[in-house]
């Protein structure tokens, strides 16, 4: 299990997300709280990316470059399913860039980006 510095910054229009906190990595699986105390973890394949956050509204994405995936909003126990369409799917070391659609009835909602950056932690 690896320690991380994380910042995750979701684009979507005119809407802006940025978490900055510490995170833990084990098999190939990120896990990190919000400050709300909101649990998010990213899972990381070689074909695919899912994005999970779980609490009031829990959500679930699945990242394939070039392909549509699909996509799940939990809210107050009724499930909203729609699909995802990436654009582009970038993962490097320590860094994940991601463009998407979302549809839903095959109308465009919107276009986002996705972003995170995670390094080590320093020990000491």
């Amino acid at each position: 299990m690896a320690k991380k510095q994380v910042r995750l910054e979701i684009q979507a229009e005119d809407e802006k997300t940025i978490i900055e906190t510490t995170a833990l990595m084990k098999d190939n699986i990120l896990t990190f709280f919000d400050k709300e105390k909101v649990k998010h973890e990213i899972s990381f394949t070689e074909s695919q990316i899912v994005y999970r956050k779980y609490g009031e509204t829990s959500m679930a994405f699945y990242f394939e470059e070039n392909k549509r995936t699909q996509g799940i909003y939990t809210v107050m126990n009724n499930q909203i399913e729609f699909s995802i369409f990436t654009h582009k799917l970038i993962h490097k070391t320590e860094m994940l860039d991601i463009r998407y659609s979302l549809y839903q009835d095959n109308i465009k909602h919107h276009e986002a980006q996705f972003t995170l950056k995670y390094t080590p932690m320093k020990e000491g």
